[in-house]
């Protein structure tokens, strides 16, 4: 009798077991790339409808959002809302990511504007998603030059003096589409002083992209509070709009089989 008996109590853990498992399972916010490799969202938000990031693919990382504007995130996993000064646009919000959380980085981080499913942009932000998952590493799609893009014109040349959001909930915010110029310009003259003797061949357009912890420390930490000093005193500053077109030497190096066209 106490055998029979034993043997119902090891069936019954057994099943409280399994139903644990399932109901962790059924409630966890996000999972893990494969390999267990862990991936994160970061969004820089300023005015945007988040709801999209309850959806798949999203919903299958930690989300973490960074919110510039004045109206609260409205998504169900927007658990780690983190309020930043408006100042910089993304790629401050990225750096400030980056330089707060450098020796707790998730294995690959996913950056997003908060405006990253609008019509121009969603195709490249489910492409970066789906590629990073696969890969597990660093992902940026790019337009390739195939040569250095300071000898490029059209790039070195790069001014920018007024930039109206393209995004509409963001442009009802924010009517003031004046720059603050960059002490140095144009874009060419900025890259050589800010990154001396580094050559990329490559620009990522629209800042949505993927990177590596491993890519990320190439750099050091004081060498990122050193760059979030080019865009951490306006709104809307032209150096922004350096960074994307220069976003490789940011991260360099990043190997040729992380980049996609």
């Amino acid at each position: 009798m106490r055998k029979k008996n034993n043997k119902y109590l090891v069936i019954i853990l057994l099943v409280i077991l399994i139903i644990v498992i399932f109901v962790y399972n059924l409630f966890t916010p996000y999972e893990n790339f494969e390999g267990n490799r862990s991936c994160e969202l970061v969004i820089s938000h300023y005015n945007e409808d988040l709801t999209y990031l309850n959806d798949e693919p999203f919903s299958k990382c930690k989300q973490t959002i960074y919110t510039k504007g004045v109206n609260k995130p409205d998504c169900l996993q927007c658990d780690n809302i983190v309020k930043l000064d408006n100042v910089g646009v993304c790629i401050h919000t990225y750096l400030q990511h980056i330089i707060t959380n450098y020796d707790n980085l998730s294995d690959v981080t996913v950056f997003l504007p908060g405006s990253c499913i609008d019509d121009h942009k969603r195709t490249m932000t489910l492409k970066t998603i789906e590629k990073s998952m696969e890969t597990n590493n660093s992902v940026f799609y790019v337009a390739n030059y195939g040569t250095n893009i300071l000898g490029l014109s059209n790039i070195y040349d790069f001014t920018l003096d007024v930039w109206p959001s393209t995004n509409q909930k963001n442009k009802d915010l924010n009517t003031d589409f004046d720059l603050a110029k960059s002490d140095i310009r144009p874009f060419g003259k900025w890259y050589e002083a800010v990154f001396p003797g580094i050559e990329v061949t490559a620009v990522n357009y629209m800042t949505i992209f993927s990177v590596s912890k491993e890519h990320i420390r190439q750099r050091t930490k004081e060498s990122y509070e050193e760059l979030i000093k080019q865009v951490n005193r306006h709104k809307n500053e032209e150096s922004a709009h350096y960074f994307e077109r220069g976003l490789l030497a940011v991260f360099h190096p990043i190997p040729s089989e992380c980049l996609y066209s």
